[in-house]
């Protein structure tokens, strides 16, 4: 009897070594050995630009563009990384826990977030602030929100100037709008804004842009926010004259490009053959923000951990102002920043601009809208260089402002607003070539030029000083002018986000 008790005990001690063994390996979902805990953080983001197949029948859907468009990647001008998902929750201002018990990304369609508005919605009214003139896409996507809402959006218009003055003003005296349009994630924004996540709206869904969601994101509150599918996402791209192309028989950019043959050595290329057959009083390139700076990587500025930092004295950047000035001095580059007006006269073949210029009811580049010749590609990648990185001249993003009324509804209107399966986004642009690109862009690493950092334009006053000058004095002017500059403006940037943060 003994004999058998021993036996029984020694059974069961076995059963429990097992049992424990196995709880150790249950639901970890990972082979890693190396003791960390499994990164759950990570997140395979849906292509939102296709129409969601359970879309409400009152919603004009397009056809999605003919590629994959895939979520952005890491930025390296505003350093950003994957957003901790539970980050977005509302309400939630934490993100000490590293995201390893962060809850699944939900890819909700507009059906399913339609279904979770707020009973009394139907009848209320909220205001969208914004300093463009509205155009008809953007009249009829909100036409068919109040159609199947019943909220009422009224569009107000502000001028591009005293807009951010206005906004102010309208907070101090209590009677905002209910949502913003933002250039940029500077605090000069963000003072008037309150955390949209505190809308009670649950910003955890793969629709949302993550990297918008990161830049705009202040010790873990969201200021701003935009759809990975939204029409309203500023890259930039390189635009050409078709007709100046035909003319002068140069090599075709969009053929270039779609054979993996479109970069800056080879822009620059046929910046001289047009150069050589249109002869004096002509340029090849106008550029805007030094594009060439963005697509090594390099940047201006940079945004991460609640500061700003100025990047012009690292290498890269140096070597990449060096680069244009070197082709500054060809010929190749206008001494004109942005010269939109030469170029829309056919005397410069080029021109490096945010999308916003292409789309079919923008002011800029009408003349060569109107005769059917504006295209447009990607700005060229960099020779030899693995990575691909697109400028993103204006963070755009919307939120919403202190003691604005509805903002409850808020997040509701952008998710319909901001969706491209909301309009004919085959009449949005200029030409078809146009869409391409800015499709294409979307699945790039993202850099964010911060052009709004410094209301004295200090980037532009950079590109310009660096251009013109002698190569040799570029390394000078930027320890002595430029870097203090431009640190002065990121250290002030830093010192007014302190605000929020605190």
């Amino acid at each position: 009897m003994k004999t058998m008790k021993k036996l029984i005990c020694i059974v069961l001690c076995l059963l429990m070594v097992f049992s424990v063994a196995a709880c150790g390996t249950e639901g970890t979902g990972s082979n890693n050995s190396s003791g960390e805990p499994a990164n759950n953080s990570s997140v395979i983001v849906e292509n939102s630009s296709e129409t969601p197949s359970d879309t409400s029948t009152d919603v004009t859907s397009v056809d999605a563009p003919s590629e994959t468009v895939t979520p952005s990647q890491t930025s390296q001008g505003n350093t950003t990384s994957a957003p901790v998902s539970n980050l977005w929750a509302p309400g939630t201002n934490d993100n000490s826990d590293g995201g390893t018990s962060a809850p699944k990304q939900t890819s909700l369609t507009w059906k399913q977030v339609k279904a979770k508005l707020p009973k009394d919605a139907s009848g209320k009214e909220i205001e969208l602030y914004n300093w463009n003139t509205q155009i008809p896409a953007q009249k009829a996507a909100i036409e068919r929100f109040t159609k199947e809402t019943g909220i009422k959006v009224k569009y107000k218009e502000e001028g591009y100037d005293t807009y951010l003055a206005k906004l102010a003003s309208l907070v101090a005296t209590g009677n905002p709008p209910t949502v913003v349009r933002l250039r940029d994630n500077d605090p000069s924004y963000m003072m008037s804004m309150q955390p949209i996540n505190k809308t009670g709206y649950d910003f955890n869904d793969t629709y949302w842009d993550q990297d918008i969601l990161m830049e705009y994101n202040v010790n873990g509150l969201l200021y701003g926010v935009n759809l990975e599918s939204s029409p309203y996402y500023q890259p930039m791209v390189t635009f050409y004259n078709q007709e100046l192309i035909d003319k002068y028989s140069l090599e075709d950019p969009y053929e270039l490009w779609k054979s993996g043959k479109w970069t800056w050595k080879k822009m620059y290329e046929i910046c001289e053959d047009f150069l050589k057959a249109a002869g004096d009083g002509y340029s090849g390139l106008s550029t805007l923000v030094g594009e060439y700076v963005f697509s090594t990587g390099s940047s201006y500025y940079s945004y991460k951990d609640n500061k700003y930092s100025a990047n012009l004295k690292t290498t890269a950047f140096l070597k990449a102002m060096q680069n244009m000035n070197t082709q500054y001095q060809k010929g190749n580059i206008c001494d004109i920043v942005g010269n939109y007006s030469d170029f829309s006269l056919g005397k410069i073949l080029f021109c490096n601009e945010s999308e916003i210029a292409g789309r079919q009811s923008h002011y800029m580049m009408t003349e060569i809208k109107k005769k059917g010749t504006l295209r447009a590609v990607p700005i060229p990648a960099v020779d030899g260089q693995k990575e691909y990185y697109v400028p993103i001249l204006e963070n755009e993003a919307y939120g919403v402002p202190n003691k604005a009324k509805n903002i409850e509804l808020a997040p509701y209107f952008l998710r319909f607003y901001l969706d491209t399966a909301n309009y004919n986004m085959n009449s949005f642009y200029a030409h078809k070539t146009i869409l391409e690109a800015v499709e294409w862009t979307r699945s790039q690493k993202r850099v964010s030029v911060l052009n709004e950092l410094d209301t004295n334009r200090t980037i532009i006053g950079i590109v310009e000083g660096l251009l013109t000058c002698t190569t040799s004095q570029i390394k000078t002017l930027i320890e002595s002018k430029y870097y203090p500059s431009a640190k002065d403006a990121a250290a002030q940037a830093t010192k007014e986000i302190g605000k929020l943060v605190k």
